[in-house]
C-alpha cells in the first residue's frame, strides 16, 4: 500500500523533523548525525510592513490586485551572502529584494519594463539573471549600474536557470523545445543538451535547474516525472523518481536544490511539500503537507539552499517564503 508524501511529517513545538520512510536506508551518520529541519522564519507582507493582511485579504488581493508593492505569489527566491532574499514575483510581475533587517521590500524593475511571467532565477558575479516564460526573454540585473539589460531572447519558454561557477557557463530550461540551453555570461549560445524524448539526456518539458558545489547539475524532467543529474561539461551520470502519489514519487515536481552534505530536496506542488533524496535518489524524508500554518505549503514553486543550510521555499498561493534550518546532531552549520 503506497503512503502519499503529504503524509509523511511530524511537527512538535514548531519544530519539523525528518521522518524516515519505509524502506529507505540509515542515514548517513557520518556526515549528519540526528538530521532535523526547524522552521525558523518566514518572509511575507505581515512581518515586512505595518499593514495587517489576513487570510481572505491576501486572497482577494491575489485576485484583484492591490497597489502598493506586496510579495503576491512568489515562484523562486535566491538569497545572497549578505541574506538579502530576492524574488521573483509571478502576482505582480516583478523581481522584489528584500532586507529582513531593514524591514524594507523594492521591486528592482524599472517601471515601464514589461515582465509577464517570471519563472527562473540565479545569480552571477555581477548581478542576477532571470527568465521570462511568456515574452522568451532572459534578463540580466547588474548590481553596480543597478540597471536591467537583456542577455538572451531567442529560446522559447526558458523557465529554470543556473548558473555554472567553474564554466561560467549559464544553463536554461528551454521548456517549450525540451532541452538545455548553454550560454555564456554574455548571453550567446554555447551549445545544447537533449531533445524530447524519455532516454538519458531527453526531456519532457524540464522547468526547474540547480548546480551545486560539487560539479553537479540537476534538472527537473517535469513531466516524465524525474531528475536527471549532469556533470558540468553537461555529461549525464542519471536519473531517479517516476510518476505516481506513493513515497518518493513525483506528481508535479518544481524547485530543486542541494544541501552542503549533498542530499537532494524536490518540492512537489500538488503534494504541497519537499522530498529529501540522496545523491541515489532514494527517499529519506519529507518536509510539509498542505495548509496555511508554519510548515505546511499552498502550491509551492522555487526552492533555495544557500551555504549555512538554511532552506528557503517560495509558498507561492501562501503568498510567503518559508524558511527552515537542517540541523546536524543539534547544531546547524557555522
Amino acid at each position: 500500500m503506497n503512503i502519499k508524501p503529504s503524509h509523511i511529517f511530524i511537527i512538535i513545538s514548531a519544530t519539523l523533523f525528518w521522518q524516515k520512510a519505509n524502506s529507505v536506508q540509515e542515514f548517513q551518520k557520518e556526515t549528519c548525525q540526528d538530521p532535523a529541519i526547524t522552521f525558523i522564519d518566514e518572509v511575507s507582507l505581515n512581518n515586512i510592513s505595518d499593514k495587517e493582511e489576513g487570510f481572505f485579504d491576501s486572497i482577494f488581493n491575489f485576485i484583484f490586485g492591490e497597489d502598493e508593492l506586496a510579495i503576491q505569489k512568489p515562484f523562486n527566491t535566491y538569497v545572497s551572502d549578505n541574506g538579502l532574499i530576492f524574488i521573483v514575483d509571478q502576482g505582480n510581475k516583478s523581481l522584489i529584494v528584500i532586507d529582513k533587517a531593514e524591514n524594507e521590500i523594492q521591486n528592482l524593475l524599472p517601471e515601464n519594463f514589461k515582465c509577464e511571467s517570471p519563472v527562473g532565477l540565479c545569480s552571477i558575479e555581477d548581478g542576477l539573471v532571470f527568465t521570462d516564460s511568456q515574452t522568451d526573454q532572459v534578463w540580466k540585473y547588474d548590481f553596480e549600474n543597478e540597471e536591467i539589460a537583456k542577455l538572451n531572447s531567442s529560446l522559447k519558454q526558458p523557465t529554470g536557470i543556473a548558473y555554472i561557477k567553474n564554466n561560467k557557463e549559464i544553463w536554461v530550461c528551454e521548456t517549450e523545445e525540451h532541452r538545455i540551453v548553454r550560454l555564456d555570461r554574455t548571453g550567446k549560445q554555447l551549445g545544447i543538451i537533449g531533445q524530447r524524448g524519455l532516454g538519458n539526456s531527453e526531456f519532457n518539458f524540464p522547468t526547474f535547474i540547480w548546480a551545486d558545489n560539487r560539479g553537479k547539475v540537476y534538472i527537473n524532467d517535469s513531466m516524465n516525472f524525474r531528475i536527471q543529474i549532469f556533470s558540468e561539461e553537461g555529461k549525464f551520470i542519471r536519473s531517479f523518481g517516476k510518476a505516481g502519489d506513493g513515497s518518493g514519487d513525483f506528481s508535479r515536481p518544481k524547485g530543486i536544490a542541494t544541501d552542503s552534505f549533498g542530499h537532494i530536496y524536490v518540492v512537489d506542488a500538488l503534494f504541497n511539500n519537499v522530498q529529501i533524496f540522496d545523491q541515489e535518489g532514494q527517499l529519506l524524508y519529507v518536509l510539509g503537507n498542505q495548509g496555511i500554518q508554519k510548515g505546511e505549503f499552498w502550491l509551492p514553486a522555487g526552492l533555495y539552499i544557500d551555504n549555512h543550510n538554511r532552506i528557503y521555499v517560495a509558498d507561492s498561493f501562501n503568498s510567503r517564503i518559508q524558511i527552515f534550518q537542517l540541523i546536524c546532531d543539534g547544531r546547524s552549520k557555522d
